[in-house]
């Protein structure tokens, strides 16, 4: 995978896009700085980012990983298989800030987890200012400060929060299938081990139909048990095989991969 580390900006310390439409894949944003979206800008087009992590990024001013917004244009982005974790701002939206100015943004986060990110404003994880729609889909939220998810209202706004896991007890438009006051799911995340442990409540709990990918974060396949976890990678400890009428119990390590 490729890695953007401490890198500095004004606007996406580690990379800025304007008027495209980039399809990101294994990419690593590590320690990059910038007053607006300390990992990355993205502002008119249609974006994908998938399977990758944002970590220990820095916004003076707002969006501490990604800055999102809609410029002139009519804009999609999504954000699937995503991991971002200790990142910060001075003002809104610790990891991702999403700002549609002219209200023709789109905005999709399925499977990603949220830990460890901070903002002096509003958002501890996530910041939504004037979105035409913002859909929160399969997604863990832990150890965030404040509230993890905040928006502002507007005439028209579609936000839903869905299949999603959250130490807090915050409610939301379209609520739906959410866990709430829950407890710490991973293996070891002071260790960077992001795993969901085993009897986590957020295994085999998300929706199908949000993630079409075949391969989660780690390279592990998306579904077992044709059911979806509540998080950027599955989680399977233990697969009874049998062969030749003898049941071995095997056990896998699917650390994330860095």
């Amino acid at each position: 995978s490729d890695v953007y580390k401490r890198q500095g900006s004004n606007d996406g310390g580690g990379m800025l896009i304007n008027n495209g439409s980039p399809q990101l894949n294994q990419i690593h944003f590590i320690g990059n700085t910038a007053n607006l979206g300390g990992a990355a800008y993205l502002n008119n087009g249609s974006s994908t980012i998938s399977n990758t992590k944002f970590t220990s990024n820095y916004a003076t001013d707002n969006n501490g990983a990604i800055a999102i917004g809609d410029g002139n244009q009519a804009s999609t982005v999504t954000l699937i298989n995503t991991l971002f974790i200790n990142n910060s701002t001075e003002g809104r939206g610790g990891a991702v800030g999403i700002s549609g100015i002219n209200n023709n943004l789109d905005v999709d986060i399925i499977n990603a987890t949220f830990y460890g990110n901070s903002a002096i404003g509003r958002g501890g994880a996530v910041f939504s200012s004037f979105a035409s729609s913002v859909n929160l889909k399969n997604s863990v939220f832990y150890n965030n400060t404040g509230i993890d998810f905040e928006y502002n209202s507007m005439a028209g706004q579609s936000i839903s929060v869905s299949y999603s896991y959250f130490q807090g007890n915050q409610n939301y438009p379209q609520d739906t299938n959410n866990l709430k006051n829950q407890s710490n799911p991973f293996v070891d995340a002071a260790n960077g081990d992001f795993q969901l442990k085993v009897g986590s409540t957020a295994i085999d709990a998300g929706q199908n139909a949000a993630n079409d990918l075949e391969y989660d974060i780690a390279g592990n396949p998306r579904t077992y048990d044709d059911i979806l976890d509540r998080i950027k990678h599955e989680e399977k400890v233990k697969q009874l095989l049998k062969q030749s009428n003898i049941n071995e119990e095997i056990e896998y390590d699917l650390s994330l991969i860095h």
